[in-house]
């Protein structure tokens, strides 16, 4: 979903207020993505792919770049729309706020500040933006916690002390779930239904991530970065390292 993996965008092209009565049209394929807010509406949207989605009043739909689609609007609409750019390729999705007025106050905030064209204005436009991605995005975090209920909780208890505990030789996976008050078997469980990955995969993960990151700098011998990294043994480290990257520490070192 778009505000489950929207990272970053480049360029605010425009920002319109649009205000049409009913009618069905063809909307051709653009070279901009498009986000609305209907503060008003009610239509149905057909993509060049098939997929069809609903966009009723307060709701916000991601458009993106390259994709055509038929709209068939019921009642009078009454819409801001965001052009803009970004990097990644995501498909078409509908975001429905829980508090609608929030949403509304920012998108028309974004409009006031583009249409006004103060010295700046891109910067503050930029801002407001992003400040609509983080509630959004805030949101569906919290659904998702209160989806997942306690196992996701246990999960973020457990993920946050390997994060915090990862560099340490005494780290196990046994340690964490004991510190959780779960058994290591409902851990692995937890970990692969929510990273898809084990808790030891999760933490080999982050050693290798840190170890190429100091070994890139240039200033640890392959012994120092394997101490730092919670494998002291340096053979072993040495192994583990070839294992998971398919070239030795003291190549990634050169």
């Amino acid at each position: 979903m778009f505000f489950d993996e929207f990272v970053s965008f480049s360029d605010i092209y425009t920002v319109v207020e649009l205000d049409f009565e009913p009618k069905a049209l063809r909307a051709k394929a653009r070279q901009f993505d498009a986000l609305s807010v209907r503060l008003s509406g009610d239509a149905d949207f057909v993509f060049d792919s098939g997929e069809r989605l609903h966009a009723g009043t307060g709701d916000i739909i991601f458009v993106p770049k390259d994709v055509g689609y038929f709209i068939d609007s019921h009642i009078n609409e009454h819409v801001i729309c965001v052009h803009f750019d970004m990097p990644s390729k995501l498909g078409p999705a509908v975001f429905k706020p829980e508090d609608k007025e929030v949403f509304f106050s920012l998108f028309m905030k974004l409009f006031d500040v583009w249409s006004a064209k103060a010295p700046g204005y891109m910067f503050s436009a930029a801002a407001v933006m992003n400040n609509i991605m983080k509630n959004a995005v805030r949101q569906n975090a919290r659904q998702s916690e209160q989806a997942h209920g306690a196992q996701h909780a246990i999960f973020l208890q457990a993920k946050k002390l390997i994060e915090a505990n990862y560099t340490s030789p005494e780290l196990t996976v046994n340690g964490i779930a004991r510190k959780c008050n779960i058994s290591d078997i409902y851990l692995r469980k937890i970990f692969d239904k929510f990273l898809a990955m084990s808790p030891k995969q999760y933490i080999d993960k982050l050693r290798i991530e840190y170890a190429t990151e100091l070994l890139g700098t240039g200033y640890y011998s392959v012994t120092d970065v394997a101490e730092k990294c919670g494998i002291p043994n340096t053979k072993h480290f040495s192994t583990f390292y070839k294992s998971k990257t398919g070239i030795t520490p003291s190549k990634t070192l050169k």
